[in-house]
């Protein structure tokens, strides 16, 4: 049952990669590593009234759709200013048109695929035969969501006891003053 945990978890976070390479011989051994306290991924699981408890847990943290990831909007622009990109949103199209800013960062995080599928061709034949295979990653309806929460968390996972996932938008009063940008805390 060990070594079954440690295929499904590897499939999990790194991807379809074959088991029987270097890439994970490291990788079991990174999750074996025990904690500072001496207590190992192993003791983790037993810490709960069972399996399907641990998993029920890990499941509960998971990213299952756009109102897991606790968001909290901030604004913090002005009536013109948010007139402003109204205007601009209307002007990229259909897409856009009528979207306050919230929709479209839901939109972007909602969307499946990659962003510029032609660049990514293009820059296959660059990459690793394991980051290909996990490529497929992409078609998931939570791919993109995952990849925010782990660039502005630091984990693929929601982390329930910190504080919501803040995103914003300002407007910068230095060269940058005629652009909007969002910002993520």
């Amino acid at each position: 049952h060990c070594m079954l945990a440690w295929e499904m978890l590897h499939s999990i976070v790194v991807g379809p990669v074959g088991i029987d390479n270097v890439y994970f011989e490291a990788f079991i051994k990174g999750f074996q590593l025990p904690c500072s306290t001496g207590v190992d991924l192993v003791d983790i699981v037993r810490s709960f009234s069972g399996a399907e408890e641990f998993v029920c847990t890990a499941q509960a943290s998971s990213i299952l759709d756009f109102t897991s990831l606790h968001i909290c909007f901030l604004c913090s622009i002005s009536e013109c200013s948010l007139r402003e990109l109204a205007n601009a949103f209307s002007i990229a199209g259909h897409n856009f048109a009528g979207k306050i800013f919230e929709e479209v960062f839901k939109d972007f995080l909602t969307g499946i695929g990659a962003l510029c599928p032609q660049l990514l061709e293009d820059a296959k034949s660059r990459l690793s035969v394991e980051v290909r295979a996990s490529l497929s990653g992409l078609q998931s309806p939570t791919f993109r969501m995952r990849l925010m929460c782990w660039a502005v968390t630091g984990a693929t996972c929601i982390l329930h006891d910190g504080n919501p996932i803040r995103v914003g938008i300002l407007r910068l009063t230095n060269w940058l003053s005629s652009h909007l940008i969002t910002s993520m805390v």
